[in-house]
């Protein structure tokens, strides 16, 4: 069940345009295929991009539903929200203004109604994963969390030898644009419950592949009961597609910050240069993508160099503080340095 090939013929990938783009052509894009919906229509809201939805909502004429209902007001607040888009004429139009630039969406056509797919959404919000060691889990948190508030991913909920029960965050397309692609025929099933179709903006600037659209079909077997799960050979997989979008950000990133040095390299040469980095930044043990693409800007910028200088290594990997950390204040200083330096140039 490939959501890439199942995507809205009349909505081919949007490739390199970065979500800041005036006007989002992603966003135009994403509005059209909304409008093809089948009704009743509804958005999953991705609270964790706002600083408090329901004033959002209220203010923007929508009402909403938390499908976080019973975890506490900040909780629900930073949750995800199930938005009908028929309580008004110009209800996408709306809720289009309201998401801007933000990947914090999935649309969904469902004929049985809101009262169904609240109830089912509610079921995702908790899947089981195998227990995989060192695997990445792209859209998956701690419920009710500080990282599920973030809107980041985070840690399993459950310990021991079984399978891991981790929070699903399905309202985030990125996430959902990770997962959807590696489902089978009964997990399809169990994914949409009663739900026709899903669309969703799966953001090019964060890896993605652009606005895709998937839709139930008639020979779907019935769905299992229980949570959804996800095998060890998935999330592995959603490891790797997790890496490969990493690498195309870092990519990105290195484009816009080291123009002079990324501008001779193709794409597949960059993201060379940003995986030999990350094998390197593992062994110092950095963690987050932040790290990663700082690491990154500092091999492209001094040609390697940097990761052959012993008292840097040394710094970051076993420095006061955590390497990510040490990195970030290395980073900064190198950065003031070089900004001092140039005003210096400058002024001569």
């Amino acid at each position: 069940m490939d959501v890439r090939q199942q995507a809205d013929p009349d909505h081919e990938p949007v490739a390199g345009q970065p979500e800041t783009a005036a006007p989002p052509a992603g966003l135009a894009e994403l509005a059209l295929a909304v409008s093809r919906l089948q009704h009743p229509a509804f958005a999953v809201l991705d609270g964790a991009h706002w600083d408090d939805m329901p004033t959002k909502l209220e203010r923007a004429g929508l009402g909403g539903r938390s499908l976080y209902l019973g975890a506490g007001q900040a909780v629900e607040a930073a949750g995800p929200w199930l938005v009908s888009l028929d309580q008004r004429p110009d209800a996408v139009g709306a809720l289009m203004e309201l998401l801007g630039e933000r990947p914090a969406a999935v649309f969904w056509g469902c004929e049985a109604g809101e009262a169904a797919l609240w109830r089912h959404l509610r079921t995702l919000n908790q899947i089981e994963i195998a227990r995989v060691p060192d695997a990445a889990e792209p859209g998956l948190a701690v419920p009710g969390g500080a990282d599920a508030a973030a809107g980041n991913a985070g840690l399993p909920t459950s310990t021991g030898e079984g399978p891991e029960i981790v929070s699903f965050r399905h309202w985030d397309p990125r996430g959902l644009g990770s997962v959807l692609p590696l489902l089978d025929a009964a997990q399809f099933a169990r994914m949409f419950g009663p739900a026709n179709e899903v669309v969703f903006l799966d953001p090019p600037a964060h890896g993605g592949f652009g606005v895709r659209r998937a839709v139930r079909t008639p020979d779907l077997p019935i769905a299992p009961h229980g949570r959804m799960r996800l095998s060890a050979e998935q999330v592995l997989a959603l490891d790797e597609a997790v890496q490969v979008r990493s690498t195309r950000r870092i990519g990105r990133y290195l484009r816009e910050t080291a123009p002079e040095e990324a501008a001779h390299l193709t794409d597949g040469q960059l993201h060379k240069i940003v995986e030999d980095s990350a094998a390197e930044g593992r062994l110092l043990g950095l963690r987050s993508e932040r790290a990663q693409g700082q690491w990154a800007y500092l091999a492209i910028t001094t040609g390697g160099v940097i990761g052959r200088d012993g008292k840097v290594v040394a710094h970051v990997a076993r420095g006061q503080d955590s390497p990510d950390t040490n990195l970030d204040v290395l980073f900064a200083r190198m950065v003031r340095l070089a900004q001092e330096e140039a005003r210096a140039v400058g002024q001569r």
